[in-house]
């Protein structure tokens, strides 16, 4: 993956549980990727789409690439997914398809507050899974909040949902360009969405995530609230982050 500022602190995370990042300056193919255990990728983009967030949202990897990154998983690769808002899930249309979502290319929002996604055990939002239980109570997660990003639908039923809405207020706005809302935009319900989901294919496995800044740890707004792995409820956030890698790893199973 390519490393900007608001990765950061994801990237100081991973060093600091062991892992060894490098960025990967090539297009994918089995030569650029065989090395790798964990392949991240964070909100693709076509260069047509850079500094230019609206329709058409042209493909980020060729079928070349999305072949060899398939092979790649079912050799034993692990791969982590994330796509924010539009114009950010339609850039791998093509590549989360065969992997067996549907991603929405759109805006996933409370349409009434326009205030953060939370997921939890309490509410059955948050899905009971090894990844959420940790390796052991101290890694427990009961908790996630999210800001906005996007969703998905689930097309294969080898796929576990991990973040689902229970909120009929929160949908999809289908937006020609990013952060262009208005009562005009045509909305789909989250009633079958998800926000995460992972799987097991072939030797490899998969986590998707629509939703970039849970990586970061960003200010937002005029009273700078922050979000991501600084969000303030008791490092839950964090610890989900650091569970996901490690179920990718292995280190969960």
């Amino acid at each position: 993956m390519s490393i900007d500022n608001r990765m950061f602190p994801f990237i100081k995370v991973l060093k600091e549980d062991g892992y060894q990042v490098k960025p990967l300056k090539e297009p994918i193919s089995k030569s650029s990727i065989n090395k790798a255990d964990i392949l991240i990728i964070i909100s693709a983009l076509h260069k047509t789409n850079i500094d230019n967030w609206k329709l058409p949202t042209p493909e980020a990897f060729n079928d070349l690439e999305i072949n060899e990154l398939l092979q790649w998983i079912k050799e034993g690769g692990s791969l982590l997914l994330v796509a924010d808002h539009m114009p950010f899930p339609g850039a791998i249309k093509k590549l989360s398809s065969n992997l067996g979502v549907e991603w929405l290319n759109g805006f996933v929002i409370d349409s009434v507050n326009w205030g953060m996604s939370t997921f939890s055990k309490r509410e059955g939002t948050l899905a009971k899974h090894p990844l959420v239980n940790g390796r052991n109570k101290n890694e427990k997660v009961n908790w996630v909040a999210t800001y906005y990003g996007s969703g998905f639908k689930l097309k294969d039923s080898t796929i576990t949902g991990i973040f689902s809405f229970n909120n009929k207020d929160v949908v999809s706005y289908q937006t020609q360009e990013a952060w262009k809302m208005d009562n005009n935009t045509p909305v789909i319900s989250s009633d079958e969405l998800f926000q995460a989901a992972v799987m097991k294919k072939g030797k490899g496995k998969v986590a998707l995530i629509g939703e970039a800044s849970l990586f970061s740890a960003q200010l937002v707004g005029k009273d700078k609230n922050p979000v991501g792995i600084n969000f303030q409820n008791n490092n839950q956030n964090l610890q989900f982050v650091l569970n996901l890698l490690h179920w990718l790893s292995g280190a969960i199973d």
